[in-house]
């Protein structure tokens, strides 16, 4: 009854309604991120995805200092306090992030955030402009009050059925076999750590139905740039950083070794032709560029690793959404020295499929990543190996009851490949560190997962000169 009041108070308190044009990618992704008080901890998880992605977040919510539920975290000042809806204009998607799982701690979870006659017209407002609405757990109960799951099919968690359906939702349980659920321009889920990686790609999927083209190889160019350097200090034992970017959006994703010099690669949205475009930097030994590259299409585009051929060029790998038979397809592109392309490969099904890592091998290319065999369904980590031309020799799929994700490689001396990165499927929970190694004809020969309850997983790999694996992440 008390969610019914305030529905009724926020027709007369709202008479005048935003005109809010579709999502524009071309300035960036723009999130509004709404906390419920108390917050939990896959806020930060999320945060720290949303920056990964190079994505402009403002926190808000209906007090400036959000508390938290668990140790873990510590309270938030928000960006913006939710008085009055602000303007809806300059945003892609609007996230709510509540309590982890149904809020059982409290006796009526995300509170504040139901009972808040601007939050829940806010809500309404975003939908009817179709912007991408986000939430997971007991927010789900907020979009519900807000009237926004209506006629949707929504990923519920299952002590929240019974009240799901109210709604007006087809509610499907949730857990960790469910990988978070789109309809529409809503994005549901649950089980926020174990796909915490997982949900802000799907999101970037989810604004991508904004924008239609002809998807084509051809459509990839190769663009100079040119960035701001500005230098930072980082304090403790650094001995010196830089910031380089420009209006938009930039972050360094991998980097390697080169003569005199380094390279890294990762996305810009300062020089994009829509969304993001895969840079490439390459710097002297004082850090002084001799080169930055834009390259993209109408799509998105990373570049998560990069390595230096055996005739001194660089072979970058990431993904694509200009080009390709899928939503997202892995993209290896191959630049000589002086960041003149070569050429570029992308290989996928209809389900995404993305690359992260790559090393070179006896005479070719070996890149790990992810594929999604059918829509909706979990990912597998892949390893594909290529020749020098980027060609594809075999691939091998690394598979488990869930997810995995591969996310770095390295060849070993003996021409083993070692691959690290994260799995759901076995280990302490949630996601845990995933370590393979295998043969040079892509045979498996070892697979195992290590971690702790919360949140572990493996970026990177290195062979140490004793033979040894030193895994970050």
């Amino acid at each position: 009854m008390r969610i019914a009041v305030c529905a009724f108070a926020m027709l007369l308190l709202f008479s005048g309604f935003q005109v809010v044009s579709a999502p524009d990618m071309t300035d960036g992704i723009s999130v509004l991120l709404i906390l419920s008080s108390p917050y939990g901890a896959n806020t930060a998880l999320w945060y720290n995805q949303f920056e990964r992605l190079g994505w402009t977040i403002t926190l808000a919510g209906t007090q400036e200092e959000i508390t938290y539920c668990t140790s873990l975290c510590t309270a938030i000042e928000v960006d913006t306090t939710l008085d009055v809806i602000p303007d809806l204009s300059g945003y892609d998607a609007v996230v709510v992030s509540t309590m982890p799982r149904t809020g059982r701690d409290v006796p009526f979870p995300a509170q504040d955030l139901r009972e808040s006659p601007v939050v829940l017209e806010l809500i309404r407002q975003a939908d009817a402009a179709g912007l991408t609405l986000f939430t997971g757990c007991s927010g789900l109960l907020v979009f519900g009050n807000a009237g926004v799951l209506e006629g949707h099919t929504v990923d519920s968690h299952f002590d929240l059925m019974a009240e799901c359906a109210t709604f007006g939702a087809t509610c499907i349980e949730g857990g960790q076999s469910q990988i978070p659920i789109t309809d529409g321009n809503l994005v549901t889920g649950t089980s926020g750590r174990y796909f915490a990686q997982e949900n802000p790609e799907i999101i970037s999927r989810s604004l991508d139905a904004n924008v239609t083209f002809d998807r084509s190889l051809d459509s990839i160019i190769v663009q100079d740039v040119g960035f701001e350097r500005a230098a930072v200090d980082l304090g403790g034992p650094t001995l010196s950083g830089w910031a380089i970017g420009g209006r938009e959006s930039e972050g360094a994703m991998g980097m390697c070794g080169v003569e005199d010099g380094f390279v890294i690669v990762g996305y810009t949205f300062s020089s994009a032709q829509a969304a993001s475009d895969l840079l490439a930097v390459r710097f002297d030994a004082n850090v002084d560029t001799l080169w930055a590259k834009s390259i993209g299409g109408p799509g998105r585009e990373y570049g998560h690793d990069v390595c230096v051929t055996d005739d001194g060029g660089l072979a970058i790998v990431g993904y694509t959404t200009s080009a390709g038979s899928g939503m997202e397809d892995v993209l290896l592109l191959k630049l000589t020295s002086n960041g003149e392309m070569e050429w570029l490969r992308t290989y996928g099904d209809e389900a995404p499929d993305a690359g992260y890592g790559i090393t070179t091998t006896d005479g070719g290319l070996a890149l790990c990543g992810y594929a999604i065999l059918q829509p909706d369904a979990p990912s597998d980590g892949i390893v594909i190996h290529t020749d020098a031309e980027g060609f594809e020799l075999w691939r091998t799929l690394l598979t488990g009851d869930a997810l995995e994700r591969a996310h770095a490689i390295v060849e070993n001396e003996d021409g083993t490949l070692i691959v690290v990165g994260g799995t759901t499927s076995s280990g302490a929970g949630n996601y845990d560190v995933l370590l393979a190694a295998l043969s040079p004809s892509g045979d498996i020969l070892m697979q195992k997962v290590d971690g702790f309850a919360k949140f572990d997983v493996a970026l990177d790999v290195i062979v140490s000169s004793s033979g040894d694996y030193v895994v970050v992440g």
